[in-house]
């Protein structure tokens, strides 16, 4: 009927130099003939759809990190998205829904090149002379210290590894790396801002972990994640919002998600994190991802939400389409290119990875 079906692909490559075509695939598992097609008179407008892309999946002004290795500088940068990435409008209802098995997955490249923290290197000569020079850093035994008493690791858990390196994209920053076990196997490994003595992260693993006679509820996983957030991360806690989990009745293990907040609008590659455990009633790992020296630009003057909408729209195609679900295919408004959803939010422009 003249819509584009997400799934039913034919892709055709060709070496630039010789003409030659080096492959041709067909994606064969749409059966056009077999299939039930939803009734595309039905669907409702394009505009009507327009209307709906605000206020059913909407858009969100946060700011966005990169790291350029090349310099060894770290930036950041505003830009406008979608609010919902997961989600494509039912073309007959105009609502937003979440396919199942979709074929409008996001892009792979997203995760990828918003990724976390590239892993700490070892010092250089230059680094560990500016280490000997500065005598504010705490020790090794200060800080494996700090991390027994966050975690409650005894003596029984020997030191294994201790590291001192520059921080992820801080130069300025240096980080503890301490790795305790027991003779079991149980384990607790952690970093500390070697000039603060902060703790940044934990995680803890102990399979044999005695379980309490009953869980312990929501409410009070909730009391002790707060009352350890105060203690080790106020002032981070505090300039941050928490990021909503589906909940199920069933769940013993909670996870607490937090984002950063700048300007008044989220840096999602900075925030905190931790996972409680209430058959144990402890917390099994905390996460503290905040750079120190970033600088974030002005927002003053950037598009309003429904202006930057039409933006989307014209450079990633947000046009109808059938995709396919568990049963037979559904009519919905979705992007159609979905390769890089980052928009400049002062021109409209569409943003690459870079």
């Amino acid at each position: 009927d003249g819509v584009p079906v997400a799934d039913g692909t034919v892709e055709v490559r060709v070496n630039r130099y010789t003409g030659t075509v080096t492959s041709f695939t067909v994606n064969d598992a749409v059966n056009c003939a077999d299939q039930g097609w939803p009734d595309k008179s039905k669907a409702i407008t394009a505009a009507a759809a327009e209307k709906a892309l605000l206020s059913e999946i909407g858009v969100e002004l946060v700011y966005l990190s990169r790291y350029d290795y090349d310099t060894e500088t770290y930036s950041v940068y505003p830009a406008y998205r979608p609010a919902q990435s997961d989600k494509v409008l039912d073309a007959l209802t105009g609502k937003a829904i979440t396919l199942k098995q979709s074929a409008l997955a996001a892009y792979s490249k997203d995760a990828a090149a918003e990724g976390s923290n590239r892993s700490a290197g070892g010092l250089s000569p230059q680094e560990l002379a500016a280490v000997e020079a500065n005598a504010q850093l705490i020790t090794q035994e200060d800080a494996v210290s700090r991390l027994r008493q966050a975690t409650g690791a005894g003596a029984d858990l020997a030191i294994q590894n201790a590291s001192l390196t520059t921080a992820a994209y801080e130069k300025s920053r240096y980080v503890w790396h301490i790795y305790l076990q027991s003779e079991d196997q149980r384990s607790v490994s952690g970093t500390l801002d070697a000039q603060t003595g902060q703790l940044l992260s934990f995680s803890r693993y102990d399979s044999q972990a005695e379980r309490l006679a009953q869980p312990q509820s929501k409410a009070q996983a909730d009391q002790a994640v707060a009352a350890f957030l105060k203690q080790y991360a106020p002032s981070e806690l505090a300039a941050s919002r928490a990021v909503d989990q589906e909940e199920r009745s069933e769940d013993t293990v909670y996870s607490y998600p937090y984002q950063r907040l700048a300007n008044g609008i989220a840096f999602p590659d900075n925030g905190l994190s931790v996972v409680y455990d209430a058959e144990t009633g402890r917390i099994t790992s905390y996460q503290l991802n905040w750079n120190k020296s970033v600088t974030f630009p002005s927002i003053e003057k950037v598009k309003q939400p429904a202006a930057i909408v039409q933006d989307m729209i014209k450079q990633a195609d947000f046009s109808l389409q059938y995709a396919r679900e568990d049963k037979g295919y559904r009519l919905i408004y979705a992007f159609a290119d979905r390769s890089a959803m980052r928009f400049d939010p002062f021109d409209g422009q569409r943003l690459d990875w870079q």
